[in-house]
């Protein structure tokens, strides 16, 4: 009965309860500056997928994307990246960190490696005899 005394039909529904999808964006990894790497884990027929942030990547919408990058500092950066699976209306996240490390080491001047040696210009001019 429900609060006003009348009899409430029963109904009886079948109900599919899906898991969540599988969402795996792969393993921490570093990367040399200006280097390329595959990021992610296969397609599964059924997911759809959307990795955030969407720079640096090849394609934002697939689950393997290729991530390029420089590092223009003297220091290892790294960014994480998320990626979020739908199916069915049931999505699920992961998360990858990438670091890119800086470029090859570079010689820059010490104090007293190099030393400054002026260079005098001189413009010769034409001789005229009269």
């Amino acid at each position: 009965m429900n609060d006003n005394g009348c009899i409430a039909p029963q109904i009886s529904q079948q109900v599919t309860i899906n898991n969540n999808p599988v969402a795996d964006a792969g393993p921490d990894i570093t990367v040399c500056s200006g280097g390329t790497v595959q990021i992610g884990a296969a397609t599964t027929a059924g997911y759809s997928y959307q990795w955030f942030p969407a720079n640096n990547l090849s394609n934002d919408t697939i689950s393997n994307p290729v991530f390029s990058a420089v590092n223009f500092t003297a220091n290892p950066v790294t960014i994480p990246y998320a990626v979020a699976v739908t199916q069915f209306a049931c999505y699920n996240t992961d998360t990858v960190n990438i670091t890119i490390n800086p470029p090859a080491a570079t010689v820059s001047p010490r104090k007293g490696l190099f030393r400054f040696v002026p260079v005098v210009m001189l413009r010769l001019l034409p001789i005229r005899y009269t």
